[in-house]
């Protein structure tokens, strides 16, 4: 099964940060097919100011699958989710958080990442995501 990794894993795994998230994704770059987003990509490259490191970081993300989140007809899908978690009173969800779970859900792959706006795609639309137990 692919496991797409989000920004916020990402960001913390190359910051040095020790997480449940960055530990699973630690051991999971030996056994797993891991996969990044080009919006996923976007956020992450973002977040640097000094070019070298985020050469780095660009380079780094180049050794796992390159998938392209969006388009036409997974908008579509992805904002009748958002519409569905309004319906159930939860607030709506980030744009490219929905787009990437929607992305998910879609191809049944699992997502692992440190945001609680993907809770409710779990509770409610069924995303998953992998046990963080050792």
């Amino acid at each position: 099964m692919w496991l797409l990794v989000d920004s916020t894993v990402w960001i913390d795994y190359f910051e040095g940060a020790v997480t449940p998230q960055t530990d699973f994704l630690d051991r999971a770059l030996g056994w797993s097919s891991v996969a990044i987003g080009d919006l996923i990509q976007a956020e992450v490259l973002a977040g640097y100011l000094d070019e070298r490191q985020r050469e780095l970081a660009e380079d780094a993300l180049r050794r796992f699958r390159r998938v392209t989140i969006g388009g036409f007809d997974l908008a579509r899908v992805a904002a009748r989710n958002s519409r569905i978690l309004l319906a159930k009173g939860l607030p709506a969800p980030a744009t490219i958080e929905c787009l990437v779970a929607t992305f998910a859900l879609e191809n049944h792959w699992n997502l692992l990442h440190a945001s609680p706006g993907y809770e409710p795609f779990e509770q409610h639309l069924g995303l998953k995501v992998p046990s963080l137990g050792p």
